[in-house]
């Protein structure tokens, strides 16, 4: 059952990026956007033996984009005495790729976004409670990751 949940998950985000991602690069911007020379945003490899980059937006598009982000805070203290480790995110603050890995981006600087590889222990409602994360008091983002992600990618160009 969680297998099929995860998979749905998975591809509802990856329609998700497709379209959001045509969408922010098929314009819809305003005119004085197609003066300006900035680009929306920069996306720079990470050399950290991963897959990761390093996304960094103009204010415009950040604002554009609407992006909120959240610390990640600790666990509940039952959870902390069977997992010490255990940090806890929002659920929309959660990204699956097609081979079902979970991430989430960080906000290490202000419109900076780095995607993050996290373990999931478990999901209780809208918490995700994780075994393998970024130290609590990190900032990752809860709304507008697939965002995120379809710009890292390219979908929809």
């Amino acid at each position: 059952m969680h297998g099929k949940i995860r998979w749905f998950v998975a591809g509802t985000v990856m329609v998700l990026a497709v379209i959001v991602g045509a969408l922010l690069l098929a314009g819809g911007g305003t005119a004085g956007d197609a003066i300006s020379d900035t680009p929306p945003a920069t996306i720079e490899k990470i050399d950290d033996g991963g897959a990761h980059s390093r996304l960094t937006l103009a204010a415009r598009a950040a604002e554009r984009l609407g992006i909120v982000t959240t610390a990640i805070r600790a666990a509940d203290p039952a959870v902390v005495k069977r997992l010490p480790a255990a940090t806890v995110v929002p659920y929309s603050a959660l990204l699956y790729d097609a081979a079902g890995k979970t991430y989430v981006y960080t906000n290490p600087e202000s419109t900076v976004y780095v995607r993050e590889q996290v373990t999931v222990d478990s999901i209780d409602r809208d918490a995700v409670i994780l075994s393998a994360s970024p130290r609590s008091g990190t900032a990752v983002v809860s709304v507008g990751a697939i965002e995120l992600y379809g710009l890292e990618f390219g979908i929809g160009k």
